[in-house]
């Protein structure tokens, strides 16, 4: 499975002492600092997540996301609502500790060209008490 990324939310640095979450940033090519934080290291969070194939973890089975198998179904409005489904699953699912840090969980998806799933997501950030959405592409590789 690819996830391709459209980068939406610019990153501001916050004084160590303001900032709720903090990770170290995972795209190195798009942003010349080390860590992200608050509403990016969430989305990394939420876009990790989705990239791990549910089961993939020994000691973790139930950690991850189940749309990535879906990506050699047909390719169709169906197959699309069987992903948006999984998605939002593994997003409320408490194995993947998100729920505390992500609610309101909205998804579409859009069939694109070259059999690719356009996907938008948006989310609450309750302990940032703020929304935050992002878009990205799913296709099999």
């Amino acid at each position: 499975m690819s996830i391709l990324f459209d980068k939406q939310e610019s990153v501001r640095p916050a004084p160590v002492g303001d900032r709720v979450y903090s990770d170290i940033n995972r795209d190195y090519l798009l942003e010349p600092i080390d860590t992200v934080v608050d509403g990016d290291s969430l989305t990394q969070k939420i876009l990790f997540v989705l990239g791990v194939p549910l089961g993939s973890r020994k000691w973790r089975p139930l950690f991850g996301c189940r749309a990535g198998t879906r990506l050699f179904e047909p390719f169709d409005s169906t197959t699309a609502r069987w992903i948006r489904s999984d998605i939002v699953e593994a997003l409320e699912d408490v194995n993947n500790d998100l729920t505390e840090d992500v609610t309101n969980v909205s998804c579409t998806l859009v069939l694109g060209e070259n059999q690719t799933y356009i996907v938008t997501l948006g989310w609450t950030e309750p302990k940032l008490a703020r929304s935050n959405k992002t878009s990205f592409y799913l296709r099999s590789s």
